[in-house]
């Protein structure tokens, strides 16, 4: 025992990590979004709230070349939408499992200023589905 150390200090269980897969104990420690990550969040989202505005249906893809789709911090994330329903889906660029938490972050990045109480979430092993209504997106920008 160490000298003067209460018994819960000296004898912490350590946890034993040798059955959880690698990429689960990937952890998202910080996500620091480039500047060009940052302007083509912007310029994806500016496309998505236009489409909305429009009525327009935003289509299924997952090409970089998609006014809909982008990456940031090895990750990327997509829209798509039609009626009153916008789906957000994240994964992991190198197609591994991806963490909730992880995918709440690029949400939070791919969805500035959406309240986190306004979005539903559907986790899946190497996806993320968050889903809200297209009113969340035009409400507070004169719409």
């Amino acid at each position: 025992m160490v000298e003067g150390a209460r018994l819960e200090i000296a004898y912490r269980a350590k946890p034993y990590r040798g059955f959880e897969s690698h990429p689960l104990r990937q952890s998202l420690v910080s996500f620091l979004p480039t500047t060009e990550e940052e302007l083509a969040r912007d310029r994806v989202f500016a496309a998505v709230v236009e489409a909305v505005v429009a009525a327009r249906q935003i289509p299924v893809s997952t090409s970089p070349e998609s006014p809909y789709v982008a990456t940031a911090g090895g990750f990327t994330y997509a829209f798509e939408g039609e009626e009153d329903l916008l789906h957000l889906e994240v994964r992991r660029l190198d197609g591994g499992a991806i963490r909730l938490e992880d995918a709440r972050k690029v949400a939070s990045f791919a969805l500035p200023d959406v309240p986190v109480g306004l979005v539903w979430v559907k986790p899946a092993e190497h996806s993320v589905h968050f889903y809200l209504g297209h009113d969340v997106l035009v409400k507070d920008r004169g719409q």
